[in-house]
């Protein structure tokens, strides 16, 4: 039986704990089709209350079957090959009582929304006082926090293990497209008769329709989406381990991992170095080399167009080279992200022509955005059902750059002079470096051990749950 047969269209539960078994086909198993015109039956089995179509006798008998075992927690019933699967998945989503409080698309949503709220607020609070500038900044931040485990998880959720990189390119996009169009945009507002008040206005109530239309269409998974096909669930799931349900999440275990240490020290070394370019770029290309600030902001969002343009490249190429290791592929896009980052500071350190500043600034850009390929899809492919967590520490590595920055920018370049800035890339391209050395000699793209199933439950095999 397909394994999209475990995807089902549920019925809304009569209360809460009620479980409510879809029709069943005999050929296909349990189908997406809205509820049949056949008397519902409810009974009470196993402590749940249990809604079914009368003439669904088979169903309710493997339901019984199946549930009544002891172990049901521990049962996992082979996803593309097990009849048990769509029964086992379906009272697993439809026990609301079961269903953790807190989804992705409700968290990614409400951080997207106190976002947007306070980026409207901005020109209010610059009027009001500093300290509710510095309120409305830290919420504004919100949205940003949870950029990186946004990829992760929407990639665990609904990509194809086949074309992981192409996924995460397309995601990673973001990053660039939102400097596509603000950097010129906020030069062209800033130089207007509008004035920089507008530019809040204007992004803040763009956010905010954007968060409102994510959450209509979105879903965590592929696996609860009405609008998935069965062909196309099957491409999903190819490939996927079964995972019964939410597990804890083995903190200890990952932080110990050699392979995500180096995919994180990567992360130290990568990250704090673009968030260089993407926050004092600007900085750099108008106090150091002399550009105004229309021209600054158009000469930003030329590196971002030509990434993003990369990226749309490097996502399918990684995915459709299939002669080449998927590792070598791995390190071949670490080493060009990150090499190419430390080159282009080196020569912005070195040089003093404008032009080639300029295009060793772009290069480095460009180059950077290809490490999702590289350095993120090793760990998208080590952590699986945890890329969340993996992410959630390369977002807090970028945003502690973030607020240290300011500091070191301070002491090495108070003046923003060309060769205060020389010292600071040199120092820069060195950090890069050292910090990715780890990563050629341990990147692969086999799954953590505490990815799979049955890891870490030794201890509770024996402990028997009365209560579905």
């Amino acid at each position: 039986m397909s394994s999209d047969a475990s995807m089902l269209q549920q019925s809304k539960p009569h209360r809460q704990g009620t479980l409510v078994v879809p029709p069943y086909n005999a050929g296909t198993g349990l189908t997406r089709n809205r509820a049949s015109s056949a008397p519902v039956v409810h009974e009470h089995i196993h402590n749940k209350d249990v809604c079914y179509p009368s003439n669904q006798a088979k169903l309710v008998r493997r339901f019984i079957r199946i549930f009544g075992r002891s172990n049901w927690r521990n049962y996992r019933p082979d996803p593309v090959s097990s009849p048990d699967y769509s029964i086992w998945h379906t009272v697993s989503v439809t026990d609301k009582s079961k269903m953790p409080p807190f989804t992705f698309r409700n968290v990614l949503t409400f951080y997207g929304a106190v976002s947007s709220i306070a980026t409207l607020l901005i020109p209010v609070a610059v009027t009001s006082g500093y300290y509710l500038v510095i309120a409305a900044r830290i919420f504004q931040g919100f949205g940003a926090s949870i950029l990186f485990s946004s990829i992760g998880s929407i990639s665990e959720g609904w990509a194809p293990i086949a074309e992981i990189s192409t996924y995460i390119a397309f995601l990673s996009a973001g990053f660039q497209l939102s400097n596509i169009i603000t950097m010129p945009l906020s030069g062209m507002l800033c130089s207007s008769s509008l004035g920089w008040r507008a530019i809040y206005y204007i992004y803040g109530a763009a956010a905010l329709i954007v968060t409102t239309v994510f959450f209509g269409f979105f879903r965590d998974t592929a696996h609860v989406h009405r609008n998935v096909s069965e062909k196309e669930m099957a491409k999903i799931s190819h490939g996927r381990s079964a995972i019964s349900g939410r597990k804890r999440v083995p903190y200890l275990a990952i932080c110990k991992d050699k392979h995500v240490l180096a995919i994180w020290a990567s992360a130290l070394g990568g990250n704090m170095s673009l968030m260089t370019l993407m926050i004092y770029g600007p900085t750099y290309l108008n106090k150091a080399l002399g550009l105004n600030v229309q021209e600054t902001g158009l000469a930003n969002s030329i590196p971002y167009i030509l990434a993003t343009l990369v990226k749309f490249v490097a996502g399918p190429l990684s995915d459709n080279l299939t002669s080449v290791p998927d590792t070598w592929k791995m390190i071949f896009f670490g080493a060009v992200s990150q090499g190419g980052m430390a080159v282009g500071f080196f020569v912005m350190a070195l040089t003093r022509v404008k032009i080639i500043a300029q295009i060793a600034y772009t290069t480095a850009i460009v180059l950077a955005g290809v490490n999702m390929v590289g350095v993120v899809k090793c760990a998208q492919m080590v952590s699986r059902q945890y890329i969340h967590f993996v992410m959630a520490v390369n977002s807090m590595i970028s945003w502690i750059a973030i607020f240290i920055l300011p500091m070191i920018i301070g002491v090495l370049c108070p003046t923003h002079s060309p060769e205060e800035w020389a010292v600071f890339y040199i120092a820069g391209g060195i950090w890069v470096i050292i910090m990715n050395i780890p990563f050629p000699f341990l990147a692969t793209t086999q799954a953590a051990d505490f990815t799979k199933p049955g890891w870490g439950e030794k201890k509770s095999n024996g402990v028997v749950d009365s209560e579905l």
